[in-house]
């Protein structure tokens, strides 16, 4: 197998979340805890809500309204 060929194949089983630096989606959910300093629990709660198909746009633009709201405050 050439170098072209094992970087065909290693992208094909790669998943989004390690495309974006993560091991995987659990790994990133606390990363998005610890980034917008949101609890685990809640962050947990709103990934569990919207499912993983929302963990690069819902999912951040609740956890970044939920900072908002919480400076706010």
């Amino acid at each position: 197998m050439n170098q072209l060929e094992r970087e065909i194949d290693q992208a094909k089983r790669s998943t989004v979340y390690e495309d974006n630096g993560y091991k995987n989606r659990t790994e990133y959910i606390k990363g998005l805890a610890d980034e917008y300093a949101v609890p685990l629990n809640i962050v947990l709660m709103y990934a569990q809500m919207f499912g993983p198909s929302e963990d690069f746009d819902g999912l951040v633009s609740t956890l970044q309204d939920h900072e908002y709201m919480e400076d706010a405050s």
